[in-house]
This record gives C-alpha cells, sequence and structure tokens, in this order.
C-alpha cells in the first residue's frame, strides 16, 4: 500500500486467514514482518551536472562536440513508480543514486533540444534559457516513466572545442576588418594629405589619388 504523510497503525486484521493459521503456532501472539520504505518527496535543488564527455551537436558548421555545465531540481512525483522501477532492489537508495541514474538521461536530452531549438553556434550563449526548457520538455516522459518529475534545467556554460573557438574568433575578426577597411582606407588617405601640406605637395597627392 502506498500512505501519503500522516500517523497510520499496522495491525494484521486485513489478513485474518493468514493470522488464525499461524496463531496456533505463536500461542496467538503472531509476529506480522512488515517492510516500510519512506520516500522523501520534496524538491532537491541545486544538483549539478556536466558532461563527462563530449555530447556531438549538429550545428551550421556540421557535428561538433560541445561540454557544458549547469544544474537542475527534481522531485519524486510518483512514489509508487519510482519504487518500482528504482528503489525497490535496495534497502537504501540515495539521492547520489537518483542523480546518478538521471545524468546519462538529462545530458543525452541536450543533443536533441539544440536541434528542436534551431539554435545557432553565433546566438548559442544567449538561448540558455531556450535550451534549459527544452530539455526538461525531452526528458519529462522518459523521467515520468522512473516516477520522477524534473522541476527545472539551468544551463550554465557551454564550450566548444579550442580549435573551433579560434576558428570562430578570427572570422569574427576578419568580419570586423572588412566592416571597416573603407574606414581605414580614408583614415589612411587624411593623414597622408595632412603630411603632404606640411611639405607643400598636398595638390599633387589629391591629382594622384582622383586620376
Amino acid at each position: 500500500d502506498i500512505f501519503i504523510p500522516g500517523m497510520y497503525k499496522l495491525d494484521t486484521d486485513s489478513l485474518p486467514i493468514i493470522t488464525s493459521l499461524l496463531s496456533w503456532k505463536y500461542g496467538f501472539e503472531t509476529p506480522f514482518k512488515s517492510d516500510i520504505f519512506f520516500i522523501n518527496t520534496k524538491e532537491f535543488t541545486g544538483i549539478r551536472w556536466g558532461t563527462a564527455n563530449p555530447v556531438p551537436i549538429q550545428t551550421e558548421y556540421g557535428i561538433i562536440r560541445l561540454r557544458g555545465h549547469g544544474t537542475y531540481s527534481f522531485k519524486v512525483s510518483e512514489p509508487a513508480v519510482f519504487f518500482k522501477v528504482l528503489a525497490g532492489t535496495s534497502q537504501l537508495y540515495t539521492l547520489y543514486s537518483v542523480c546518478d541514474s538521471m545524468r546519462a538521461l538529462l545530458v543525452g536530452s541536450i543533443s536533441s533540444a539544440f536541434g528542436t531549438c534551431h539554435i545557432s553556434l553565433n546566438d548559442m550563449a544567449s538561448r540558455y534559457k531556450d535550451l534549459g526548457n527544452e530539455v526538461k520538455l525531452s526528458a519529462a516522459e522518459r523521467l515520468a516513466e522512473l516516477g520522477i518529475a524534473l522541476t527545472a534545467f539551468e544551463v550554465e556554460s557551454l564550450s566548444l572545442p579550442p580549435e573551433l573557438e579560434k576558428a570562430i574568433d578570427e572570422t569574427a575578426r576578419l568580419g570586423i576588418m572588412r566592416n571597416t577597411v573603407d574606414v581605414y582606407t580614408q583614415l589612411a588617405q587624411a593623414d597622408a594629405l595632412k603630411e603632404a601640406a606640411k611639405h607643400g605637395t598636398a595638390g599633387t597627392i589629391v591629382g594622384v589619388g582622383m586620376g
């Protein structure tokens, strides 16, 4: 049976036949053995998660491998299911045991969530919240089969392979230079004119430029 929080008296009144048979052996003082398991249904918050190995993600640059970490919160939503699927084989099933069971599932959900959200590497850092919400939705059905509800999933950081970070930084640098090359050219010409004016050759410089 399942008991919600409260006070209960356990006796043998619900098993009259077995009680009568056993009473002969024990002089009508029948021992009644019962296993009672307490399941904590409060919300556990601020549990750390991290990628032990890089997670393959489909991006605009092809498949790359990301590392990440953050926090999540959960609670046991269906004690009977939780007991049957996870905790029933152990006399003691701790928070750490639950987290071990959840970690691979949650990290695996990041890959599918990344594709569902259509997040590019360029806007990845600004959409951690969207990614976290999508992981919650992606993992909800599987966790429900374990009697667990994921109440929050936060992505604190996702890191690219060093060589890809370097390539993206270089691409950004070249983009800035392309956008400002005209400005640099104009500044260089202006500086040349100022310098030429000091030596009386500004007219020649202008003429050459116009030609």
